[in-house]
């Protein structure tokens, strides 16, 4: 099964942004290409963001898809010696959260989240 969001349809070119809803209410054209939904923020190497960050995944993981097909993913994301590395995972934990039904209900708020520190 394929699963596809908006923001692998966005970076793939499928999809734009055609304008945005001003405070009022009214459409405004955007100034700048928006960013991607799953953007990384620029943080600086920080090895607390980053432990966060792979727990985070790991727990993800276990909680929604279980360890069963996971273990090559989980050991990938608990050897990671750098955000960038993690980074690297991004899509992969994504595309395995989707996969699962309790994981699809959540896969937007936990991409969000996941964001926020990784």
């Amino acid at each position: 099964m394929i699963c596809c969001t908006l923001g692998m349809l966005e970076e793939d070119g499928f999809i734009e942004m055609a304008s945005v809803v001003g405070p009022k209410g009214e459409l405004l054209a955007p100034d700048q290409p928006l960013p991607s939904v799953t953007a990384f923020k620029d943080h600086a190497p920080d090895p607390t963001r980053q432990q966060m960050a792979r727990n985070f995944m790991l727990n993800t993981l276990k909680t929604f898809v279980g360890t069963v097909g996971t273990t090559s993913l989980q050991r990938r994301i608990e050897t990671a010696m750098s955000q960038s590395e993690l980074r690297t995972l991004f899509d992969e934990w994504f595309y395995v959260i989707v996969s699962s039904q309790d994981g699809r209900r959540e896969a937007e708020q936990l991409r969000t989240k996941l964001l926020e520190v990784i």
